[in-house]
């Protein structure tokens, strides 16, 4: 059965948005919402998505971007699974855990403990790495400016993919929401 997985650097898939995609993608590709993962990497410095919410004071105009850069999500979501779906080639999956340890626990900060890294590497046939996804859990907030980044997690597949050339790194959010990065 056809499996769909889509990550972002995103702070979040708000329900509108994530209940939009996943509307579409059944409509133009006949998968059900079990078939469909969207994960965002919860980047707190990434995009905001969530126009219909008013607790933030901004202006009208500030949320017409935030609904306009959310309608070119949906749309561009939609449109790269589309393209993958059209694209599909045997490959070989594998997977495995690393360890890593710059988490802490936001709430008592303790000295980090390791924590899992799961990795599942997509080959193709010609034994080529086309993907990897890795995740981790723990909040991407290393970085405090007001500057659009995908933080640690980012960072993390630039070098993957400069590691491995022609292939796709992709994070994945774990369950991190009291595990923060030190520093």
């Amino acid at each position: 059965k056809l499996a769909v997985i889509v990550t972002t650097d995103l702070l979040a898939f708000r329900k509108f948005l994530s209940d939009n995609i996943r509307d579409q993608l059944k409509e133009k590709y006949g998968l059900s919402w079990d078939q469909i993962i969207l994960n965002s990497s919860h980047t707190h410095t990434g995009p905001e998505t969530d126009y219909p919410r008013y607790e933030f004071q901004l202006s009208k105009e500030e949320y017409n971007k935030i609904k306009q850069f959310s309608f070119r999500v949906e749309r561009e979501i939609v449109e790269l699974v589309g393209n993958a779906i059209k694209a599909l080639e045997p490959v070989t999956l594998s997977s495995d855990n690393g360890v890593t340890r710059f988490q802490v626990n936001r709430r008592n900060n303790k000295e980090a403990q390791l924590n899992a890294v799961p990795v599942i590497k997509v080959e193709v046939q010609k034994g080529n790495i086309k993907a990897i996804l890795f995740g981790y859990a723990c909040h991407p907030t290393v970085l405090s400016d007001y500057q659009l980044s995908g933080d640690y997690a980012g960072f993390a597949q630039i070098e993957l993919e400069k590691l491995y050339p022609g292939s796709t790194a992709l994070f994945f959010q774990g369950a991190g929401a009291d595990q923060n990065p030190l520093p």
